[in-house]
């Protein structure tokens, strides 16, 4: 992390879309250089993000189910979460709650809410307006 590599994969085309403006790039790699933030970070992903992921690969939330309303956003572009795969997750959203949605935004990869901010805005939004209908 501390190196600049990582931060770079994360900001590459595999995951955006759109390139992201050189100076925004430089905070997100400025704040990875602090090497508490480094270890903050490899910590997240190692013992939260990893292993969450891990329970939801080995099924441990199958049974669950969301008893809130709640609206899941992808981007159509998304490397780690690619269309096909989403829609075939999202096909039968009775399996994850009694009230699911799948909002798929384009022109937008992994990191949905920073390259297509309206539309995720306008996403949300539709969702909450039709709650209170």
């Amino acid at each position: 992390m501390r190196s600049g590599r990582m931060t770079r994969h994360f900001f590459s085309p595999v995951f955006r879309v759109k390139p992201l403006d050189p100076d925004v790039f430089e905070q997100y790699a400025s704040v990875m250089r602090c090497e508490a933030n480094a270890r903050a970070t490899e910590l997240l992903c190692r013992r939260m993000a990893l292993h969450g992921l891990g329970r939801i690969i080995s099924g441990k939330y199958r049974a669950d189910r969301l008893a809130m309303p709640t609206l899941f956003v992808f981007g159509a572009d998304d490397a780690g979460f690619p269309p096909a795969i989403t829609q075939r997750i999202f096909s039968d959203t009775t399996r994850y709650g009694t009230d699911v949605n799948l909002a798929t935004i384009d022109h937008a990869g992994h990191f949905v809410v920073d390259e297509q901010p309206a539309a995720v805005s306008a996403a949300i939004i539709g969702f909450f307006t039709a709650l209170g209908k």
